[in-house]
């Protein structure tokens, strides 16, 4: 007999859907550290999917499920109360913003290119970089994204990953 130890996560969707994870074994103890109850978070990366029949409780139930690229981030600053992300459209973020400025987006990636390297203008070397096409309901038009270095390297072949493994 096996005895499985876990938590679930709830979560309600805008059109009253419920979605719930279920946390169980080694990953309890880490999930036990960065979430806490009747507190508010941000889920991302992870695979969203239809609770299977034979477990629907109500109609419009899904279940989320963890990947290794899974990130929980609180929605507000304990002492404060005020929200840590500031989700912005892509269509509000103006074609000549400070390259120093930074935006929280959601979006849906339509297309991302593979890594490719190419030879600095100032001929001292190459940098990585890679192009992805994002799209959310703000516009029309998809907006292309070119990433350089590490981010083309590291963050954007996190994305290329979970992109393959769903």
């Amino acid at each position: 007999m096996r005895l499985y130890v876990g938590f679930i996560f709830l979560s309600f969707g805008m059109r009253g859907e419920e979605i719930s994870a279920t946390v169980f074994g080694d990953d309890v103890e880490m999930y036990d550290k960065n979430a806490q109850q009747n507190k508010e978070y941000e889920i991302s990366n992870a695979k969203l999917r239809p609770v299977r029949e034979e477990y629907k409780k109500k109609p419009n139930e899904l279940e989320m499920q963890f990947t290794p690229y899974t990130v929980i981030r609180p929605l507000f600053v304990e002492d404060g109360g005020t929200s840590v992300i500031n989700y912005v459209d892509l269509s509000s973020i103006a074609l000549d913003f400070d390259n120093k400025d930074l935006y929280d987006v959601v979006g849906v990636i339509l297309y991302l290119e593979p890594i490719r390297s190419i030879e600095k203008r100032n001929g001292s070397g190459q940098v990585d970089v890679r192009e992805l096409v994002l799209l959310d309901h703000s516009i029309t038009h998809p907006v292309t994204i070119t990433v350089w270095g590490d981010l083309a390297r590291d963050e954007c072949q996190q994305l290329s990953a979970a992109i393959e493994s769903a």
